[in-house]
This record gives structure tokens, sequence and C-alpha cells, in this order.
């Protein structure tokens, strides 16, 4: 068990393939989820990190996903909306408010821009 930080294991951003066994992940992504994870003082459960290309397009993914590169992270928090987590995120992050989780990741231009998704499948608005 590889710890990225104080409460972030490596497995727990590994591609769920299970053949791959991708496991690339920014640090500057775990130190801001290490950041939230402080300021809410609630476990983090990572529903996706890392995707290898097949995975991704399995189950739809953007082509160009941040998930790809190790760049992002889907999140779920027990007694938290995803749009609740937004507001406590750090500001110089990118977000994406989906129904059941929050996405998290780092990639430029846009550091601090942020999406909302109403329904799975349509596009955010």
């Amino acid at each position: 068990m590889t710890k990225l930080s104080k409460n972030f294991n490596l497995s727990e951003f590994e591609c769920p393939c299970g053949k791959c066994k991708a496991k690339r992940i920014s640090l500057i992504l775990i130190t801001k989820l290490q950041q939230l994870r402080d300021r809410i003082g609630e476990p983090i459960f990572i529903t996706s990190g890392c995707r290898c290309p097949i995975y991704n397009k399995k189950i739809g993914g953007h082509s160009k996903s941040p998930h790809l590169l190790g760049k992002a992270a889907d999140i779920q928090v027990k007694k938290w909306t995803p749009i609740g987590l937004a507001f406590m995120a750090d500001n110089n992050i990118r977000l994406g408010i989906y129904p059941n989780h929050l996405h998290m990741d780092i990639m430029p231009p846009n550091p601090s821009k942020y999406w909302l998704v109403k329904k799975y499948g349509q596009n955010p608005y």
C-alpha cells in the first residue's frame, strides 16, 4: 500500500478495468484532495481515479478526459452533496458537479472552471 498523503493511498486511484492496473495520479491533485479532506473532516471516497483508454471508452468518458492522465478524480462523501463539496473545494481547481459525485481535475488552461450536469448524458448547463 503506497501512501500518497495522510488519507490517500495509490490503490484508491487504480483503473478499475482489472487488466491494466494503471495508477498514475498527480501529486498536485492529491494535495487538493487532502486539503478538502482536512477542511470537511470526513473520509473521501474515490469513485474514479486513473483510467486506461479502453476503460474510459467503455464507460463513455471523454476522449481527452483528465482521468487518462491521472489529473482527475471523481469523489463522494457520506452526508455531503456534490454541490456542498464544490463549495468547500479549493478555488484553483476545475469542478464538475454531477448528481451523485463531484469531479475534480487540474487540467489547464482553466484551473478554476466548473460545470453542472443535471442528468447523465445531457450537456452541462
